[in-house]
């Protein structure tokens, strides 16, 4: 018969000391700001299908998704209005739910970074000081932003559409890299 004896292991509990901020000017200010915003917010999503990306995102041997997320508060004002696209291939038609849901989910997160102003969070190059040239797409990495004559052919294809589609591929442009502007020529070029 195996006797085998098994210490009991024991945990000691640590206590971590923090300074305590009560003592801090500033705390009753930072706590009556942090009480504002406490509470439940009574906000509804709105999802539409959205006809204007999956008309322009138009591929050969695909499916584009597209969906308007519309963010209302609880007097029914739209605070906000993302959009999310995704597009299935014919080859890769096994993750069609998930394509289907990655373009609701995106349009929920655009909505709702939009409605929060998410951007202005985060310091932009102005504020840091360093020069930004109006051309700059900040939002790609250089080798990866559109050429400056991609971006005019692009301007000049978006001009030919519809009103509604022109602001709403104008505002999307700076955020664009040089493959979705090259992906977007061309389908605006088939079209």
């Amino acid at each position: 018969m195996n006797n085998t004896t098994y210490a009991r292991r024991t945990t000691q509990r640590r206590t971590y000391h923090t300074p305590t901020q009560a003592q801090h000017p500033a705390q009753e200010a930072v706590e009556s700001v942090i009480r504002q915003y406490e509470g439940e917010f009574q906000l509804r999503a709105q999802f539409i299908k959205d006809d204007a990306s999956m008309t322009v995102f138009r591929r050969p041997n695909s499916v584009v998704v597209g969906y308007i997320c519309r963010l209302f508060d609880a007097e029914n004002r739209c605070l906000s209005e993302g959009r999310g696209v995704s597009i299935i291939s014919f080859q890769t038609g096994r993750y069609i739910n998930k394509a289907i849901l990655y373009a609701r989910n995106a349009s929920l997160i655009d909505c709702v970074s939009r409605a929060s102003k998410l951007s202005t969070v985060f310091a932009s190059d102005e504020e840091d000081g360093s020069e930004v040239s109006q051309n700059s797409y900040a939002s790609n990495p250089p080798e990866q932003q559109p050429s400056e004559k991609q971006v005019k052919y692009l301007t000049s294809l978006i001009e030919t559409l519809p009103s509604d589609e022109q602001s709403d591929l104008l505002t999307r442009l700076p955020q664009m890299s040089r493959y979705d502007v090259s992906q977007l020529i061309n389908t605006l070029k088939e079209a």
